[in-house]
């Protein structure tokens, strides 16, 4: 809600056009190196849930806080630049929209529910067909299955509700606001004797998601950065030089960030880039500054 609402003083408020556009520079230089490389790249924005449900958002809560003057969201200037572009990229709150998916978020959670995860992993397979004329394993909803559980642990349609009744008496959670129901796509494979790809996701939370499909049903080897964070071959330690080893054998490259990862910062030379990876400035970056230093220093060397 304090990206959406532009909270006066938070890091949401401090993002420039400039440090956007040149995100959005270095994402384009990346996707044509990868390209030479016989990767492809794909961008995914995923969705907000204060925007999604924005009437929603309590009039107390919004009177309690105070908005930047002139405050337009980092989103919101962000999508011009990308139509601009030549990146691939898919915006899944829009996508929601052309599709008709309305219902994209739990009452129980921050995170994207099971249907509006599927449907963008499903997309993003699409648009790797689209863009390489290749073949891959294909996701597709055949009808939505109700439970009265949330079936899809690795979504956290329950974070909310399991974060602050578990701080209270238990009695609460009797009368606690929960789901009615718990939906979630029910999945059919299709061309299931395409080749499996060889993907490395980076993202957020949200990217658990990507991963689960990708890698459970067969579409492709799936390695995972979480955030800014690396368990082998660490940037932050080694360097840019990392990525020779995390771009080994891939054949798509996801890069994943939600509306309000979205920054305008970039790492200086007087960072270090294990202080790049914890700057909140930057956010997911510093990933695509280390990554673009790295492309720069070996050019056609494919």
């Amino acid at each position: 809600m304090q990206e959406y609402l532009g909270v006066s003083g938070s890091v949401y408020a401090q993002v420039t056009d400039k440090g956007m556009q040149e995100m959005v520079d270095k994402l384009e230089y990346i996707q044509k190196e990868l390209e030479k490389r016989g990767i492809t790249m794909l961008y995914v924005i995923t969705s907000s849930k204060a925007s999604a449900y924005a009437d929603y958002i309590p009039e107390h809560y919004k009177n309690s806080i105070t908005t930047a003057p002139g405050y337009v969201r980092p989103i919101d200037r962000l999508r011009p630049m990308l139509a601009e572009s030549d990146i691939n990229y898919l915006d899944s709150a829009e996508y929601y929209k052309e599709i008709g998916l309305l219902v994209t978020f739990p009452k129980t959670g921050i995170h994207w529910n099971a249907l509006a995860s599927f449907e963008s992993t499903a997309k993003l397979i699409k648009m790797y067909e689209n863009i390489t004329g290749e073949d891959a394993v294909n996701l597709i909803a055949r009808g939505v299955l109700s439970y009265n559980y949330a079936p899809s642990g690795f979504n956290n349609e329950q974070d909310i509700f399991n974060i602050l009744y578990n701080r209270v008496d238990p009695r609460y959670k009797e009368n606690a606001i929960k789901d009615d129901a718990y939906y979630a796509p029910d999945i059919v494979i299709d061309d299931k004797n395409a080749p499996k790809l060889n993907v490395l996701v980076q993202g957020g939370s949200f990217a658990h998601s990507i991963v689960h499909y990708l890698g459970n049903y067969g579409v492709g080897n799936v390695t995972q950065i979480y955030y800014n964070g690396f368990n082998h071959n660490s940037p932050w330690t080694e360097g840019p030089q990392a990525w020779e080893y995390w771009l080994q054998d891939k054949d798509l490259v996801i890069f994943e960030a939600t509306e309000q990862q979205i920054r305008g910062g970039h790492k200086t030379s007087g960072m270090s880039w294990e202080q790049a990876a914890n700057d909140g400035s930057l956010g997911h970056n510093a990933i695509y500054d280390s990554l673009y230093e790295y492309l720069k220093a070996h050019e056609g060397e494919y």
